[in-house]
């Protein structure tokens, strides 16, 4: 490795990713991106390595030993943080109780002095505070205000949590694509009408928020 190769290693920080990564075959967004990110030369360069958050879903399964395990999770999350060392901590996070779950993580590694990424999927979220009671949206305000940056994965977004949480700092990051799916977009053969399938949701407003009148912005520039 060349000198200039190994000052860009040593000026990256380490990278705690904070998310699930189920057995596969990986079939979530969520799961799909951390599996692609971790496959990166970011990754490596930052020396990422994962905080495994996922869990077998069990509906049935009481109360209290939910918390339990909660608990327990947050117990290895802070051994995770003093075991080797961190310089970032990146939490993935959508709505409902895995928002909350997740914003103990980056209260936890906040309370340790590291600066935290949340990042947003989902496109329940807004949906998600308005439909809550004021003292959780008082807490989801305070964790989007408290973390040094919430990523989102459009402008629209960015706009929609600005409004929740006026003090959070926001960042768009759109959803990344592997290079080798970009790579089959030009591969050389026969041309052939281009199709294209968009699965709706039946909802015309949870449509647009899934990209539907993105799709149609750009396929005209596609197609010349």
């Amino acid at each position: 490795m060349s000198r200039d190769h190994q000052a860009l290693d040593l000026d990256l920080p380490r990278v705690l990713l904070v998310g699930p990564l189920p057995i596969p075959p990986v079939t979530g967004g969520v799961e799909k991106g951390i599996d692609m990110l971790l496959r990166t030369n970011l990754a490596r360069r930052t020396k990422m390595r994962l905080f495994n958050n996922s869990r077998r879903r069990d509906p049935g399964r009481p109360m209290y030993a939910r918390l339990r395990y909660q608990l327990g999770m947050i117990r290895s999350f802070r051994q995770e943080l003093g075991q080797r060392p961190v310089d970032l901590v990146h939490v993935k996070t959508s709505s409902d109780i895995n928002f909350y779950q997740n914003s103990l993580y980056a209260l936890m590694a906040r309370w340790s002095g590291l600066p935290v990424l949340l990042q947003i999927h989902g496109g329940m979220f807004e949906v998600f505070y308005e439909e809550s009671i004021p003292p959780l949206r008082a807490w989801i305000r305070h964790t989007l205000s408290s973390v040094d940056r919430v990523a989102v994965l459009s402008r629209g977004w960015a706009d929609r949590i600005a409004r929740i949480a006026p003090r959070a700092h926001v960042a768009v990051i759109p959803n990344g694509v592997e290079a080798g799916e970009l790579a089959s977009l030009s591969e050389a053969g026969d041309k052939r009408r281009e199709q294209v399938l968009f699965v709706g949701t039946g909802d015309p407003e949870l449509d647009v928020k899934k990209g539907l009148e993105d799709i149609l912005e750009v396929l005209p520039r596609l197609l010349t």
